[in-house]
């Protein structure tokens, strides 16, 4: 009878070699699952920081510590994260190459070294991915607290990329603001303020008109439309306070010349608060529009106001004012 000769199998620990490059030119089964289940466990533990940043944000109906764009990045990042980098790769590269050619007697998987690659094919793909994701995260907060732009006395208006505040909360505000008292942000904190048909609710417009011009940026843009004296609605609502002129806010126009449009040099009354006017219009509904009562009362707005505005009554007034600090 002939002898076969039988190659006798020699038992090496994975973690005999010793080295970080034993490590990144491993082709053994059990290395690459180690090092998947080590990657996997570190994008785990971001998909989690990721996770308390939006807790936290949800911790107040209002957007007071990320905006809503940054807030769908991160809930993007999130899942993507925990999907693509953590949950499909756990069982079946993890413990997939370390277990199952321990379960069916084999030395190693098939095509070892494409194992290997693969590995770095992911590693690189998440790299990728999270470096990218991170950076409009970052660009998204770095807007928001560079354009940080309010709506007050939103209602039920709600405007996209502003802080929406209003009294009440049954609109579901972002933020909860009393008019009447000093607004809650900072000094120098505001790129940009919308209040339609707002200040004449409020009983000192005063007090409202220098916390607004405070909490401005200079060269800051507020924009108010507030209801023409002689339209009804202006005292039809039993909420309004005031009712608005051409001229109402001309004693906060800054002029280079240290006077003001209705001749008055300083007022104690209105503090220090200066304004450039941008834009002062008159509006009509859309008939006195086409009869052109738009364009004649810009052109004359004191003739019109002193002798067809209760004939001819206007909607509202639009204002945009420029902060001068």
């Amino acid at each position: 009878m002939a002898n076969h000769a039988v190659a006798a199998y020699v038992y090496v620990s994975f973690l005999e070699k010793k080295g970080m490059l034993s490590w990144l030119y491993t082709t053994d089964h059990k290395r690459i699952g180690i090092l998947y289940l080590v990657s996997i466990s570190l994008f785990f533990l971001i998909a989690g920081m990721i996770a308390l940043l939006m807790r936290f944000e949800l911790l107040t109906p209002a957007s007071d510590f990320v905006s809503p764009h940054t807030y769908n990045v991160l809930f993007t990042l999130h899942g993507s994260i925990m999907v693509f980098f953590f949950v499909v790769p756990g069982l079946a590269a993890s413990f997939g190459n370390f277990l199952i050619p321990l379960m069916i007697g084999a030395p190693d998987v098939a095509f070892p070294k494409l194992n290997i690659g693969s590995y770095w094919l992911y590693l690189l793909g998440t790299l990728i991915g999270t470096f990218f994701g991170a950076s409009i995260a970052k660009e998204s907060m770095k807007k928001k607290k560079m354009n940080k732009k309010l709506n007050l006395g939103c209602g039920i208006v709600k405007l996209k990329g502003y802080i929406n505040c209003d009294l009440s909360p049954e609109v579901k505000p972002d933020k909860i603001v009393d008019l009447e008292k000093k607004l809650p942000f900072k000094t120098n904190s505001v790129d940009e303020i919308v209040a339609h048909h707002v200040i004449e609710h409020v009983q000192n417009v005063i007090p409202l008109l220098q916390e607004m011009h405070r909490v401005c940026k200079k060269g800051a843009i507020i924009d108010i439309r507030v209801p023409h004296y002689a339209n009804a609605a202006a005292w039809s609502d039993l909420t309004h306070c005031h009712a608005f002129a051409y001229t109402s806010l001309d004693y906060v126009e800054h002029n280079p010349q240290g006077k003001y449009s209705v001749g008055r040099t300083q007022s104690h009354e209105y503090g220090k608060m200066r304004f450039k006017f941008l834009k002062k219009e008159i509006k009509f509904n859309k008939t006195f529009t086409r009869l052109g009562f738009h364009f004649l009362a810009n052109k004359a707005p004191n003739v019109y106001e002193a002798f067809f505005a209760n004939i001819f009554p206007a909607n509202e007034i639009h204002f945009i004012l420029e902060v001068v600090k």
